[in-house]
């Protein structure tokens, strides 16, 4: 105990030595910057003196500061040092400063006296109230609002009841800070007293808003009834502040009393009430927005909506339900959207509940609802009502188990696809699986492909077909091998619709399908969706990544297959995308078949762009015969264009290579430019 009363002794001189030289640093820095105030120097350091004066002076820089009162050029600076001082000297430097400035420099001085709260520049200030320069007047009438006290406002307020237009709206702002003053220090009788003079319709609207909200304030349990009356009235200054309190009012019987008043009001006030009480957050308020939502004009029932969705609990569901199935377009969109937001309570048991009442068209939207809100507790009542359910709501119910399962669901959307009584059910199941299988895939990148597979093995020939197609958005290995037993299937229909699947396809691994089957089939349609598919498979899908050897390759095929102009103009814009010298050759041996000689040209043109500069002659050669073989004018002139680009970048690459040989940083440079050009 000895030991540590010693180092705490010990510690408490350190800190006292350590002040000590702190204060000593200080002060030896106070006074050069004082010698700064008191020099020749520019404005410039002289302003930074101040700056720093303002953290570390004391009393002792007060005469330096108050003399740079009256400079023009440093007042400010003046002033900003010695506001934030609370000694007295600095206190008397600035009251001092109202004698022997004018204008805008004694404005700036008045306000620093404000803003210091100076109870001992009040006579000073309140002489200024009559002075002929309307400037100071104001700024004075300002500052006396910041002091406060019983003879600022009774200065005040003689100078509001007497003086001209900018005089006295400063006096009336003055006593308002003055009110507030009162307000905030305790004294709400001597506030009330105030607000309740300028509380009249002889003052500006901002001024009776102000001293309204200020007279509520300040009348404590018995401002609620000032609000009431201010509402039931008609338009005006009061009834605005009213509205901007509505939020604020303390307690729960303001809410109730609010909510009483909403049907008597006019249809405007009604809007603005029903967005002051939903920021009120209070639940109380719900039944008489649920009440008056029936019977008000759309205006107002969209507002209640929207406070429906932000204060609402279950007992909220049902109108909202009725408003999305039967409103207006915007009505509906409104309560969608707060159907979605619904938070307090257990609102997702309180949808499921609804889900076996109410009409259709209600029953939709409650399992649209679930949708939007991503309640999986939903999907075992959405499989019910999907299987056993009247139309409208079967097919709500299959959207929003699209939205709402999981990998261990996928078979009962598979199965409504095979048990569908009609084409409209089995496609609005298809719709709804394909959907599912989109939006498992998107959010965890791959999804259950066997209940998909388990349906084309055991589906009846139409099932088959309707289940199809939904194999070429998935990639996956057990989808390719149905899709290939599909191609091979005795039922015509079935061949036709894999056939359409596969040539829709995303996978890489089937663009050799594509391919065989272009070269295979004895059918011209068949060959152009595969045609068409394979061309899309090797030059736009993003997430197909082939080199452009096998791009090439897989066009060549897909040419050499093709049996008229049509098929072959794909093949080659595809090939126009590919930018290789061997895909150059390919379109330029196009350039002698007549029905696509433009087309080859165009195609040479983007490739000839496209390669580097190494590959030069070639582009040279191709564009050279492509302009020959061309017969549209437009044609013509893009691949002039493109060839004269090609001879110009080459010429420079000549004219660069002859001036000598170059070291490795040319060597760079010869790269970039292969790059560039």
């Amino acid at each position: 105990m000895r030991t540590q009363l010693t180092l705490l002794i010990a510690l408490l001189g350190w800190l006292g030595c350590f002040q000590t030289t702190l204060s000593a640093a200080d002060a030896d820095e106070e006074q050069k910057l004082i010698s700064v105030l008191q020099s020749t120097a520019g404005p410039a350091e002289k302003d930074a003196a101040c700056a720093r004066l303002k953290f570390i002076g004391t009393s002792r820089c007060v005469p330096a500061l108050a003399a740079l009162l009256t400079d023009e050029q440093l007042s400010h600076s003046a002033r900003y040092a010695l506001e934030p001082m609370r000694s007295d000297e600095a206190g008397e430097a600035l009251r001092g400063g109202l004698a022997r400035t004018k204008g805008l420099i004694r404005v700036g001085v008045i306000n620093s006296l404000g803003a210091r709260a100076d109870t001992r520049a009040v006579p000073a200030l309140i002489e200024l109230l009559g002075d002929s320069d309307a400037g100071g007047a104001s700024a004075a009438a300002r500052a006396l609002g910041q002091i406060g006290g019983p003879e600022a406002v009774k200065a005040l307020r003689t100078c509001s009841r007497s003086s001209a237009t900018t005089l006295h709206d400063a006096a009336v702002d003055g006593l308002l800070r003055c009110a507030n003053r009162f307000l905030a220090s305790g004294q709400p009788s001597d506030a009330l007293a105030i607000f309740e003079q300028l509380d009249s319709t002889g003052e500006k609207d901002w001024v009776q808003v102000a001293a309204f909200g200020g007279r509520v304030r300040a009348s404590g349990a018995a401002g609620l009834s000032l609000v009431l009356h201010a509402l039931s009235e008609g338009a005006g200054p009061s009834q605005i502040a009213a509205l901007q309190l509505v939020r604020d009012l303390p307690g729960p019987e303001a809410t109730r009393e609010l909510a009483n008043l909403l049907p008597n009001l006019r249809t405007t006030v009604q809007i603005a009430l029903v967005d002051g009480l939903a920021q009120r957050g209070d639940p109380a308020v719900l039944p008489a927005l649920v009440a008056l939502a029936n019977t008000a004009l759309p205006a107002v029932q969209v507002p209640i909506i929207h406070a429906l969705g932000e204060l609402g609990d279950g007992s909220a569901v049902p109108p909202l339900a009725g408003f999305a199935a039967s409103g207006s377009s915007e009505m509906k969109a409104a309560a969608r959207q707060s159907l979605t937001d619904l938070h307090h309570g257990n609102i997702t048991q309180t949808l499921i509940n609804l889900l076996s009442d109410g009409n259709a068209q209600v029953q939709a939207e409650l399992a649209r609802a679930l949708a939007a809100r991503g309640d999986n507790a939903a999907v075992p009542r959405l499989l019910d009502l999907a299987q056993n359910g009247p139309d409208a709501v079967r097919k709500s119910a299959l959207q929003a188990l699209s939205v709402l399962v999981d990998d261990s669901q996928l078979g009962a959307l598979v199965d409504f696809v095979l048990q569908a009584k009609n084409p409209t059910g089995r496609a609005d199941a298809v719709e709804a699986l394909n959907s599912a299988y989109q939006h498992i895939t998107s959010q965890r990148g791959h999804a259950n492909p066997t209940p998909l597979v388990l349906g084309l093995e055991k589906g009846s020939a139409e099932s088959r077909v309707a289940l199809l197609p939904i194999c070429g958005g998935l990639v996956d290995p057990k989808i390719r091998a149905a899709l290939r037993a599909a191609l091979r299937s005795d039922d015509p229909q079935v061949r036709s619709a894999a056939v359409r699947a596969l040539s829709e396809t995303t996978d890489p691994e089937c663009l050799e399908d594509l391919v065989n089957l272009a070269g295979s089939t004895q059918e011209d349609s068949v060959r152009s969706l595969a045609i068409n598919g394979g061309v899309r498979l090797v030059t736009q899908e993003e997430a197909v990544k082939l080199a452009p050897a096998q791009r090439v390759a897989a066009l060549k095929s897909l040419l050499t297959s093709a049996s008229g102009p049509e098929q072959k103009r794909k093949v080659l814009a595809g090939l126009g995308e590919v930018p290789d010298v061997e895909a150059l050759g390919i379109v330029e041996a196009s350039l002698n078949d007549d029905g696509i000689r433009n087309e080859a040209a165009r195609a040479a043109i983007k490739i000839a762009a496209a390669l580097p500069a190494t590959q030069t002659q070639a582009c040279e050669a191709a564009l050279k015969k492509a302009l020959v073989a061309a017969t549209d004018k437009g044609t013509r002139q893009a691949v002039q264009a493109a060839l004269k680009e090609i001879q110009t970048n080459s010429d420079y690459l000549m004219n660069w290579e002859v001036a000598g040989p170059y070291q490795q940083g040319d060597k760079d440079f010869a790269a970039l430019f292969d790059v560039v050009f």
